[in-house]
């Protein structure tokens, strides 16, 4: 499956909202919860437990003064903690599944569960008890010590309702208490866990980008230096795997040509020494049959200056061929009509004619005038152009 780097990015992004969205909802769940039992446990619960006291408080009064009134705001005392304990308690804590299944993670749950019988037991237990009492204190046959147990028992059954509001009171606010203390753990703990994911997804996804980056840039350096056996090897299936597997065909490609160029190269090089060894074996045969001829050969340029002698004319003419070369043709030549022998002769091979057979008097080193006849004819470039002239005299006489 083709994974490219922006859906590596893209994942991450959705991963982290998922994860993001998660805590949120444990977040405002938790701390919803939390606001939802913070006002029972710390407001409604503390008011019946107050309610409870003014009741017990009352009920000195009615000793004192035996009021229908008292024993009623008494019972209705006693009905608002019943209200507080059912319809906020009860309700809300067992019956409601979700608040059941969020409170029943902590021990103190099942303790205030226990107490729900226990405070419904006092809460008849007491109301008898009121009842006992106005019925002793409404005959007039009662005697004191029957009105001082009636109330005794009264105070004891409403004292022990009262510690039974405290007790839930002291419960609820224990089970709130670690309720904030377990909701900011599990946020604490998914943003550890959010961090910790983001970390290991962004170095993976840092390596997986520049790792193949990183062998890239050591290939291209290798191959700058020359090496074109580099290859990148990234198993990756997104954009970086596609950009190296492109760098290897080009790096193979660039292999190739290199080799073509390098064979072509040598190649070349053994066509130019073949052709240098050719050049250099017509050059020496030239240079033996100029060697070789027993006329006079002289090879000038394109202004008349001498370039070669053969062994021949130097022999004849007793010069050494550093004394001829660079010389002008003329100078060999006798100087009576020279304009006219340079004219018929070197200037007109020098022109692209060829002479033949046009008597000349050249002159040795001493002096002597030697007849011969002078042939002579251009010599041209690989263009075609004219960049001098060869001339051969034929001796006429022998020389003595």
């Amino acid at each position: 499956m083709r994974i490219t780097v922006r859906k590596k990015l893209l994942g991450m992004v959705l991963l982290f909202s998922v994860l993001l969205v998660i805590m949120g909802a444990i977040a405002i769940i938790g701390y919803g919860k939390i606001n939802e039992f913070s006002p029972l446990v710390y407001g409604e619960t503390k008011k019946a437990v107050i309610a409870l006291k003014k009741a017990r408080l009352i009920l000195e009064y009615y000793r004192r003064s035996p009021r229908d009134d008292y024993l009623k705001e008494i019972t209705e005392k006693i009905d608002f903690f019943y209200k507080q304990r059912e319809e906020l308690g009860y309700n809300k804590m067992v019956l409601d599944p979700l608040n059941r299944g969020f409170l029943s993670v902590f021990p103190e749950y099942q303790e205030a569960i226990d107490l729900f019988p226990v405070s419904r037991k006092r809460e008849a237990e007491t109301r008898e008890a009121i009842a006992k009492l106005k019925e002793v204190y409404e005959r007039q046959v009662s005697t004191a010590e029957e009105k001082d147990a009636a109330m005794a028992d009264v105070t004891e059954k409403m004292k022990l309702l009262i510690d039974t509001a405290m007790d839930f009171s002291r419960i609820g606010g224990l089970v709130l208490e670690k309720a904030v203390q377990l909701v900011n753990r599990i946020v604490l703990f998914s943003l550890l866990t959010i961090f910790l994911i983001g970390t290991v997804l962004g170095v993976w996804i840092s390596r997986s980008i520049t790792r193949p980056l990183s062998l890239l840039s050591a290939a291209t350096l290798a191959i700058r230096k020359g090496d074109f056996t580099q290859r990148v090897n990234v198993e990756s299936k997104d954009e970086l795997g596609d950009l190296a597997t492109s760098f290897n065909i080009m790096v193979k490609a660039l292999e190739e040509s290199r080799d073509r160029l390098e064979e072509a190269r040598n190649g070349l090089e053994r066509k130019v020494k073949e052709r240098t060894s050719e050049l250099e074996q017509s050059k020496a045969q030239i240079e033996n049959i100029l060697q070789s001829q027993i006329d006079l050969v002289f090879v000038i340029d394109s202004e008349g200056n001498i370039m070669r002698v053969n062994r021949a004319a130097l022999t004849t003419l007793g010069y050494r061929e550093e004394e001829l070369v660079g010389r002008h043709i003329s100078e060999v030549f006798a100087t009576q009509g020279l304009e006219k022998i340079i004219e018929k002769g070197p200037k007109r091979a020098l022109k692209g004619e060829r002479v033949i057979g046009h008597e000349v008097v050249v002159v040795s080193k001493d002096g002597k005038k030697i007849p011969t006849l002078f042939n002579a004819g251009p010599i041209k470039d690989a263009n075609g152009n004219i960049i001098g002239a060869v001339s051969y005299t034929h001796l006429t006489l022998p020389t003595n």
